[in-house]
């Protein structure tokens, strides 16, 4: 990120999990720490935030996700939050979990990794029924480098309809549409219509290579929520691959932002 100003886009797949999470414990008090909008990326930046955090809330949990790319980054955040929060259970996903789970091994405080796509790994994890579950990879066993288990499995989600659409309102979604606006000209939010793709290539790193569709209405629901509560002006699909299934049809009930699963501003739970 260029000091000064932020590039930063909304971080969807953060936005899921913590949808998925309210809708399995509503009750729950989740602090979202956005450092991309704040431009934080030293040491010092992390240990200040997570510092002011320790004053009034005390984590069980810390979730974070990266693209490998931010591997140093990853590794700073953990070693600090171990350091602010001794007894709390770090969960790593995103690409840096799915992609590089085994550079972690014997380099960073991380309890859980969840590989692939993350919502119900991660919602298993915080039950405590996660044993046994393929997609969940434990970095060290009792603070001993774990290298002696199975390969983690992807893990893929089959109906994208029955997944919450990512939470909204954990987040400063205007600073994320301001910053859009800047850039591109446009108050954009990013969406997906669909995840994986169906082939292989060398370069790409796909969440998975079955390509699962969400329904028409669901994502016109979500649109008409994003231009209605936050009034976006456009929408940038994050698909894999987009328009590769021709015959993508409104279901014969559609859905809409008032009789679907949707969160309001007002009602953050799922």
């Amino acid at each position: 990120m260029s000091r000064g100003f932020s590039n930063a886009s909304f971080p969807l797949g953060v936005g899921y999990v913590l949808s998925a999470i309210r809708k399995s414990f509503p009750e729950v008090e989740m602090r979202v720490l956005p450092f991309d909008i704040q431009e934080i990326s030293s040491e010092d930046g992390i240990a200040v935030n997570l510092k002011e955090v320790a004053k009034t809330f005390e984590p069980d949990f810390i979730l974070y996700g990266a693209m490998i790319t931010r591997y140093h980054f990853i590794l700073a955040l953990s070693v600090i939050a171990k350091r602010v929060f001794p007894n709390a259970i770090q969960v790593l996903g995103g690409g840096a979990a799915t992609w590089g789970y085994y550079l972690f091994v014997n380099e960073a405080p991380i309890d859980y990794i969840a590989v692939g796509e993350a919502e119900e790994s991660i919602v298993s994890i915080l039950k405590g029924d996660h044993q046994g579950n393929p997609g969940i990879f434990r970095p060290s066993d009792n603070g001993k480098p774990n290298r002696n288990i199975a390969e983690p499995v992807k893990q893929a989600i089959k109906n994208l309809d029955a997944i919450p659409m990512p939470s909204h309102v954990d987040f400063p979604v205007h600073q994320y549409v301001e910053i859009q606006k800047q850039i591109t000209g446009w108050r954009t939010m990013p969406m997906v219509a669909s995840r994986g793709c169906p082939f292989l290539c060398h370069f790409c790193t796909p969440s998975d290579n079955s390509l699962r569709m969400r329904s028409v209405d669901s994502v016109i629901a979500e649109m008409q929520y994003l231009k209605r509560d936050y009034e976006v002006d456009s929408i940038y699909f994050w698909d894999e691959l987009q328009f590769i299934k021709k015959p993508w049809k409104a279901a014969s009930t559609p859905v809409s932002p008032s009789n679907g699963p949707w969160p309001t501003r007002a009602s953050p739970a799922a």
